[in-house]
Formats: C-alpha cells, sequence, structure tokens
C-alpha cells in the first residue's frame, strides 16, 4: 500500500502535511518511549537522533510503500494513542487555563507589564 494511502486510511482528515505531522509525532514518541526497555543505539538516544530515525522510517515508507503486517500494527495503535493524546492535551490545556487564573488572581490585576 502506498504511504499516503495509508496515512488516509489509518489518521484522516483531508491534508497530507497534517497526517504526516500526527505519525512524525506518534513515531517520535514510540521511539522515546522504547529507549529505556532494551538496547538504543547511540544515535537515538537524542532528539535529533530519533528524528533522524522517524525520517528514514518516513523516507522508506514512501519509497516501498507500507505492508500489511506495519498497516495492521499502526492502524490499531496510532488511534488509541491520538485518543490517549486528546485527553491528556485537555488536561494540560484546563491545568494551563487554571494556573492563568491563580496567577492573575495573586496579582489582583496590578501588575503593569501585563
Amino acid at each position: 500500500m502506498k504511504f499516503k494511502e495509508f496515512l488516509r486510511r489509518v489518521i484522516g482528515g483531508r491534508l497530507h502535511g497534517d497526517r504526516l505531522h500526527i505519525f512524525r509525532t506518534y513515531f517520535f514518541e514510540v521511539i522515546k518511549a522504547y529507549e529505556g526497555v532494551g538496547y538504543t543505539p547511540p544515535e537515538e538516544k537524542t532528539d535529533e537522533g530519533r528524528l533522524k530515525k522517524v525520517n528514514a522510517v518516513i523516507e522508506r515508507f514512501a519509497r516501498d510503500g507500507v505492508d500489511q503486517m506495519w498497516f495492521n500494527n499502526l492502524s490499531a495503535r496510532i488511534p488509541a494513542w491520538r485518543k490517549e493524546k486528546r485527553i491528556q492535551q485537555r488536561r494540560n490545556a484546563a491545568n494551563i487555563r487554571w494556573q492563568k487564573k491563580y496567577e492573575k488572581s495573586l496579582d489582583g490585576d496590578k501588575n503593569p507589564s501585563k
């Protein structure tokens, strides 16, 4: 299956750039999560190294396509990750809102720099 078709089926959405961004973020976080589990090459221990690895995987998928094993695996994991990420994103936004309200109440609107 072609990589663009894979992204359309698994991630959805209208724009290829948005789908690619979601896939890149997902794969980056997966590599980062597996860092402590087993052997990690030294080049994948930094964010730049992980990004190079993700870009290499994307290039390979774009060139060779996505086989059935990868499709089955990722078509189950990416939607679950997005659902989890959505919940955490909302929690972070709520925490930031409460933090701003708390800081504003402490300032008493007397801070001239704001």
